[in-house]
C-alpha cells in the first residue's frame, strides 16, 4: 500500500516467500523507474497470523519527495527458487512544499456518558523534528477546549521507527446531543499547522441530582433541627451545601460535612447535616424547607419540606447576664460583666472533698450525680469548679506560654470567656481510674457514665467529640455544665450535641 499524506509518501504492507518462510524478503521501491529506497519485510504481520504464516512479515518505509507527480512501485526480490514479484505501481502527487514538511497524526473520540466527558486520544508528530513533542489544540463544535502536548508514549508508532514520544490524551466536558470534535496539530517550521481529524459524536449525557434523607424537628425551646445526610453523584468526593428555608426565607446554608454514620458503610461517613435554628417567628406555624445545591451535571432538588409550629414555645429564659443559669459563654460570648463573680458553695459541704466551689444549684446536683454514680460502684469526684478572672487569666497564660496562642486556646478560655467562671461547669475524674483531664477519661466507667446519665442530674458534657468547629474548644469528656434538667433534657433527648445548636445561635469556633 502507498499513502501519500502531505507530501510524506509511506509505503506499507507485507511480503513472505514459501521457499522459506523463515527468510526476510528484501523490498525494492522506485520512483519514476529509479531505484529510491530498500527495505526488509521483518516486522510483526498479525495480519498473517489467522492463516498460518510463521514469521514476521510486515515492512514499511516513508520518504518526502518535492512537489510534482511520482509513480512508486514495489518488488518483491526472491529468496530461493523462483522469480521477483512486482506490486502494481501509484501514481502520487505532491502539490507544494509546505504541505509536506506539516505534522500529521490520528485521533479517536470515546464518549463518557455517566462523567458528561469526551475522551480525545491519538497521536501526532511533525518530520521536521520526530523527537519533539508536538501541540494539539482541540476543538468541541468549533470552541477550543485547550492545548495538550502529544508527549505520552506512542507504542503505535514503534514499529515503523518513529522516534520520541507523541501520543496525547485528553477529556473535556460536554452537554448531552451531537458534538463534533477536530484536533489541530501545530506545526514545527517548515510547514503549516494540519487538522489531524475530525469525529462526530452523540452524548446522552447522565445527571445527578443532589439526593438525601432529612429530617425536620422542634425542640422544647422552639429551635428548629435539621438532621440527615445529603450529598451529590457527580462528584462523591465533595460535600454539598444546602440551603434552609423557613415560610420561604433562607434562615441557614450549611455544607453537608457533618458525621453521617448512616452513610459510613457506602464510605460517605462526613455528608451529614446537623444544624439548630431558632424560629422565625412564634405566632404562626412555619414551613422548614432543605435544597440541595447541585455541584455537576442535574439540578438544584429540594431534600425535605415539613410544618413545625413553635407556637405556645419561648427561647431559653437570659442567655446574656453572667447570673442566669442559662447563660451562654463561648469565645464570641463574654461573660457580662467580665469580672463576675457568683455566689459559691464549697463542695465541702455536701460531702465531696477537693475544695473545689460551685453556684448552690450545681453543687446539689453534682453531689446527686457523684452519689448515683456511687451507687453503679463507680467513683467520681470534683477535679476542677469554679475559677475568678484571675485564676482563669493566670492559667490561660501558663497555657499559652507553654503551646503557643493557637494550641493554648484550643483547650483553655480567656479569661471573662470561661465557663468556670459562672461557677455552673465542673471537671471530675475517677479516683484510681487515670485519664483525669485528658481524652481516654472518655472511655472509662465513669467517661462512659456521665455522658450517658449527666443529663438526668441538669449537666451536659459542653464540649462533645467532633464539635471543635462549633464549641471552639477541643473534646473534653470531663467538663460538664450545667444547664438545668429541662433544658438538659431536651437536649438528650431532642439528640442535641452542643448549646449553641441547641439556642439556635451561631458557632464560635474563634475569638
Amino acid at each position: 500500500m502507498v499513502v501519500a499524506d502531505d507530501g510524506l509518501v509511506q509505503v506499507v504492507g507485507w511480503a513472505f516467500d514459501r521457499s522459506d518462510f523463515g527468510r526476510d524478503v528484501r523490498t525494492v521501491i522506485t520512483v519514476n523507474g529509479l531505484t529510491f529506497s530498500t527495505t526488509t519485510a521483518w516486522r510483526p504481520s498479525p495480519y498473517l497470523w489467522p492463516y498460518g504464516v510463521a514469521g514476521q512479515h510486515a515492512f514499511w518505509t516513508a520518504f518526502r519527495l518535492a512537489p510534482g507527480q511520482y509513480d512508486v512501485c514495489v518488488t518483491w526480490t526472491n529468496v530461493g527458487p523462483g522469480s521477483d514479484t512486482s506490486a502494481p505501481c501509484s501514481t502520487v502527487v505532491v502539490s507544494d512544499a509546505r504541505s509536506a514538511s506539516s505534522p500529521q497524526g490520528d485521533l479517536s473520540v470515546v464518549v463518557d456518558d455517566a462523567n458528561a466527558r469526551l475522551i480525545v486520544l491519538g497521536w501526532a508528530f511533525d518530520h521536521s523534528d520526530l523527537y519533539a513533542s508536538i501541540g494539539v489544540d482541540v476543538f468541541v463544535d468549533g470552541v477550543s477546549r485547550g492545548t495538550w502536548t502529544a508527549s505520552g508514549a506512542s507504542p503505535y508508532l514503534a514499529p515503523y521507527g518513529v522516534p520520541g514520544s507523541h501520543a496525547f490524551f485528553g477529556a473535556v466536558g460536554i452537554g448531552s446531543g451531537g458534538h463534533r470534535v477536530c484536533v489541530v496539530a501545530r506545526d514545527r517550521p517548515p510547514g503549516g499547522d494540519a487538522i489531524i481529524g475530525c469525529r462526530d459524536v452523540t452524548a446522552s449525557v447522565i445527571t445527578y441530582d443532589p439526593e438525601g434523607a432529612l429530617r425536620v424537628s422542634m425542640n422544647g425551646n422552639g429551635s428548629i433541627n435539621v438532621t440527615g445526610y445529603a450529598f451529590d453523584r457527580s462528584d462523591l468526593g465533595s460535600p454539598i451545601q444546602v440551603g434552609v428555608f423557613q415560610s420561604g426565607t433562607l434562615t441557614a446554608a450549611p455544607v453537608a460535612s457533618a458525621a453521617s454514620p448512616e452513610m459510613a458503610p457506602y464510605g460517605l461517613g462526613n455528608r451529614g447535616v446537623d444544624v439548630r435554628l431558632p424560629p422565625i417567628t412564634r405566632s404562626a406555624p412555619i414551613s422548614v424547607c432543605v435544597i440541595g445545591l447541585n455541584i455537576g451535571t442535574g439540578s438544584n432538588q429540594w431534600l425535605v419540606c415539613t410544618d413545625v409550629d413553635p407556637r405556645g414555645t419561648r427561647p431559653v429564659d437570659d442567655q446574656t447576664s453572667a447570673g442566669s443559669l442559662t447563660v451562654l459563654v463561648n469565645k464570641r460570648t463574654p461573660l457580662n460583666p467580665r469580672q463576675y463573680a457568683p455566689p459559691l458553695w464549697p463542695m465541702s459541704a455536701l460531702g465531696l472533698g477537693g475544695g473545689e466551689m460551685l453556684r448552690p444549684e450545681a453543687a446539689v446536683a453534682m453531689r446527686d450525680l457523684a452519689g448515683e454514680a456511687g451507687r453503679w460502684g463507680i467513683p467520681l469526684a470534683a477535679t476542677s469548679g469554679y475559677r475568678s478572672f484571675t485564676s482563669q487569666a493566670a492559667i490561660h497564660d501558663r497555657f499559652v506560654r507553654q503551646l503557643g496562642r493557637d494550641a493554648a486556646e484550643a483547650i483553655s478560655a480567656r479569661p471573662g470567656y470561661s465557663e468556670h467562671q459562672t461557677g455552673l461547669a465542673i471537671d471530675v475524674s475517677s479516683p484510681g481510674a487515670g485519664c483525669d483531664l485528658v481524652e481516654c477519661f472518655g472511655s472509662t466507667a465513669a467517661g462512659r457514665f456521665v455522658a450517658d446519665h449527666a443529663w438526668q442530674f441538669g449537666f451536659i458534657v459542653r464540649y462533645p467529640q467532633g464539635y471543635t468547629g462549633i464549641t471552639g474548644y477541643d473534646y473534653e469528656p470531663w467538663h460538664l455544665r450545667y444547664v438545668g434538667r429541662d433544658v438538659a433534657r431536651e437536649m438528650h433527648d431532642g439528640g442535641v450535641a452542643t448549646y449553641e445548636q441547641y439556642l439556635g445561635l451561631p458557632a464560635a469556633p474563634g475569638y
